[in-house]
């Protein structure tokens, strides 16, 4: 691809996600989908341009998403979660090695996990929403295998977009 052709797929990639994470303020109930497609863009750019357009694509979304959108719960997840973490991703996919793959995935997804749950209790303990009596350990430890299962089925849902991606638009090739 072209250096022009790279800029103008992820300057559509850019105007796409703003208007999709913007568009959950129409849609509250979709904020979670809006965020996962968000992100497909991503990994599409991280997939046929390279990762450092990809995470000029997450810097430039999450900066606008955080000025322009006005139910910030789909910028806030896009931003912690649903940004980065598809450019994380194609690094592993990389990883020729099997079982080292799953590894490094695991203990990566293992302290994300540990550090998004920290950081959103202690701002809840913060702002007062929540009281120290109320949190328990068992209820941590809960709530990151949780996390930790969510962002497993979200690998494996970007890993099936992107056999799909693959097997559909094989064509593609053709034209560059």
């Amino acid at each position: 691809m072209k250096r022009t052709s790279q800029l103008a797929f992820c300057s559509i990639a850019i105007a796409i996600s703003v208007v999709l994470l913007n568009l959950a303020l129409f849609i509250p109930f979709a904020s979670y989908s809006l965020c996962f497609i968000c992100s497909a863009f991503i990994y599409l750019i991280a997939i046929e341009v390279n990762s450092k357009y990809a995470f000029m694509v997450y810097f430039v979304v999450s900066t606008f998403s955080f000025f322009s959108v006005i139910y910030s719960d789909s910028a806030l997840l896009y931003v912690l979660i649903f940004g980065y973490y598809p450019i994380i991703k194609n690094f592993f996919d990389n990883i020729k090695i099997k079982f080292l793959k799953f590894f490094l995935m695991f203990i990566f997804n293992f302290i994300i996990s540990c550090v998004i749950v920290n950081v959103v209790i202690y701002i809840f303990l913060a702002i007062g929403f929540l009281k120290t009596k109320q949190i328990s350990n068992l209820y941590i430890v809960c709530i990151i295998i949780f996390f930790n299962f969510v962002i497993v089925l979200y690998s494996v849902c970007l890993s099936m977009f992107k056999t799909y991606y693959f097997n559909i638009f094989k064509i593609r090739n053709k034209f560059y």
